[in-house]
């Protein structure tokens, strides 16, 4: 490791002649630092994931309630196209009725 990047995470470079139980104990402290990065990082994408979860079901909630409206107005417009259908037939037959006895 260069001595730019010891000082980035932190930690002075090592002598050349540090002895093992020196090298034991950097090597210890970076690897709890890096044990903690990593947390970190889990905490931040499992609140990013409870995010983008709530979001989905909200947008879940959101269409349904929007189809469930389109098919209520779906139901109202076929129900109001037989009803017109049905009256035109009744006009048909009294039509019909009128000509014959006419």
């Amino acid at each position: 490791m260069t001595v730019r990047a010891d000082a980035a995470v932190g930690f002075a470079p090592l002598a050349a002649d540090a002895d093992i139980d020196a090298i034991r104990d950097v090597l210890r402290r970076r690897m709890a630092m890096y044990d903690q990065d990593i947390q970190d990082l889990k905490d931040a994408l499992a609140a990013h994931q409870r995010t983008v979860t709530e979001r989905l079901t909200q947008i879940e909630s959101e269409s349904r309630e929007a189809d469930d409206e389109l098919r209520g107005k779906l139901a109202h417009v076929a129900v109001g196209s037989i009803r017109l259908q049905m009256a035109g037939l009744i006009l048909v037959g009294i039509g019909s009725v009128l000509t014959v006895v006419g």
